[in-house]
């Protein structure tokens, strides 16, 4: 039987269901990484503010490059903007470097 909760989602993957957070921008790999690792962290390390300058610098070069179209560029840039400041600290719960393989660093 299953059980619906308004504070929790379920995602299939591979390796069976993950149980994420409602409110998680985060997906399942990043849940199970977390689980696998052991480790959660609260807030942007100093590299995860650095990679967010380059993703705003990245999407700003698209976008005058013309290969992003203006709202999605738009849209990254006040997420890595937003991020960068502290508003998302609870969406950053691994290590970005974590995992070995670098797949939290380039899932966020």
């Amino acid at each position: 039987m299953v059980t619906k909760r308004a504070d929790v989602r379920v995602e299939k993957r591979r390796a069976g269901r993950s149980i994420s957070a409602a409110k998680a921008y985060y997906g399942a790999n990043i849940q199970a990484q977390g689980s696998l690792a052991g480790e959660r962290t609260e807030g942007a390390s100093a590299l995860d503010r650095c990679l967010l300058l380059v993703k705003k610098a990245c999407a700003a070069a698209n976008l005058e490059c013309k290969r992003l179209d203006a709202p999605v560029a738009r849209a990254i840039m006040q997420a890595a903007d937003e991020a960068y400041g502290g508003q998302w600290r609870d969406q950053f719960v691994l290590e970005i470097l974590s995992s070995g393989a670098g797949t939290a660093l380039i899932s966020t």
